[in-house]
């Protein structure tokens, strides 16, 4: 089963954007005059701010301090500036608008955002790290949000939250996914997605917590690596020890899948 909102991790998806581009390319790859293709999706930073303080983080939300480390930003999406962009990117053909950060769930106008994007007839998405509160994610399911997708730094509490820097922060963010799961089970339209930031020490273990993974009520889990990470695993795992990861997530619920 897969989420009504785009993603680019899927081949088949990722082609039809590439055939998307080439359709509107001479034949020197330079752009047909008057030839642009619609605007499918757009990604929006809500906020630069966020109340988890993982040692990994180094995203677009951080920014350079003193001494060349990175602190977190301040600033936020202005709600006004946005009504007036999506009526233009509406126009333009969008259909999808992802909210990340920072913590997305921080701004202040958050359902605002989402209920713009609803009245307009644009599947809203949403990358956070659960920790908001039962009320806060009343809200934003009123509003209309479709996709949720949920990090959760490990299947663990206690090597969750000391990733997150925030002790407590597991219990938070699994309350939330069981949440979204109760709503799921009424019938309302919902999809979640967990990602999982997998290190070093997870890859001791990979196996084993893929299968601790697939204990919790979602509809999909990725497997997020950072860079360094990729080469330990790609130095670590055959094609064949990854098939079979793959086969064993198959094998457990057809309507799951995992994307690394």
């Amino acid at each position: 089963m897969r989420s009504k909102f785009i993603d680019l991790l899927f081949p088949d998806e990722l082609k039809r954007r590439v055939e998307g581009i080439m359709g509107i390319l001479d034949g020197r790859g330079n752009p047909i005059p008057g030839s642009v293709p619609p605007m499918k999706r757009v990604t929006l930073f809500l906020t630069h701010r966020c109340n988890l303080r993982c040692a990994y983080c180094n995203g677009p939300h951080m920014i350079p301090s003193e001494g060349g480390r990175k602190q977190l930003g301040c600033g936020d999406f202005k709600l006004d500036t946005y009504l007036r962009l999506i009526k233009e990117w509406k126009a333009a053909g969008l259909k999808y608008i992802h909210f990340t950060g920072g913590e997305p769930t921080l701004h202040p106008q958050i359902t605002e955002f989402i209920k713009a994007a609803r009245k307009l007839d644009i599947l809203t998405s949403i990358t956070s790290n659960g920790t908001m509160s039962p009320e806060l994610l009343s809200r934003i399911l009123d509003a209309g949000n479709y996709e949720f997708r949920i990090s959760l730094d490990s299947p663990y509490e206690k090597e969750h939250d000391e990733m997150t820097g925030i002790k407590g922060s597991f219990r938070k963010t699994l309350n939330t996914i069981k949440a979204l799961a109760a709503e799921k089970s009424k019938g309302r339209d919902i999809f979640t997605v967990v990602n999982i930031t997998m290190n070093s020490p997870s890859l001791d273990n990979l196996e084993a917590n893929i299968r601790d993974i697939l204990k919790f009520p979602v509809d999909d889990i990725k497997l997020l690596f950072a860079a360094e990470e990729r080469c330990a695993i790609s130095g670590r795992y055959s094609r064949a020890q990854i098939e079979h990861l793959l086969n064993m997530v198959k094998e457990h619920s057809p309507k799951r899948a995992i994307k690394g």
